[in-house]
């Protein structure tokens, strides 16, 4: 038997979306039963949050979004530029040139110390 390949994709959405509605659902009971409430009410009308339901998907959001600043943070130390840096460079090259990018630099690398010599004849 040959298939189209919308034939091929519309039987595998019908197998994906019904392993995760299991999945989802087992989730869901696995919730209700740590908590020991319900959190949906079921109906032919569909699904509905209860208030404990609410109250938990809304901690739910804050919770992921405390996690993913901390994931961005944790990424930033690994990424973080810190330390000492010590520059020479001749009086004119840094008096005309040098100090526009420098300041450019101190104001993106909060966490860098820098240490210019000049040396004038």
């Amino acid at each position: 038997m040959n298939y189209t390949k919308n034939q091929i994709l519309q039987k595998f959405q019908k197998k994906t979306l019904l392993l995760t509605t299991i999945f989802n659902k087992k989730i869901i009971q696995s919730i209700e039963e740590e908590f020991d409430t319900r959190i949906l009410l079921r109906s032919s009308k569909g699904v509905k949050f209860t208030a404990e339901g609410e109250y938990l998907a809304k901690r739910a959001k804050e919770y992921l979004k405390i996690y993913g600043r901390n994931k961005n943070k944790m990424k930033s130390f690994k990424y973080e530029t810190r330390g000492r840096l010590n520059l020479g460079s001749s009086y004119t090259y840094s008096k005309y040139f040098f100090t526009r990018y420098f300041y450019i630099t101190i104001q993106k690398e909060n966490n860098v110390n820098f240490n210019i010599v000049t040396k004038t004849k």
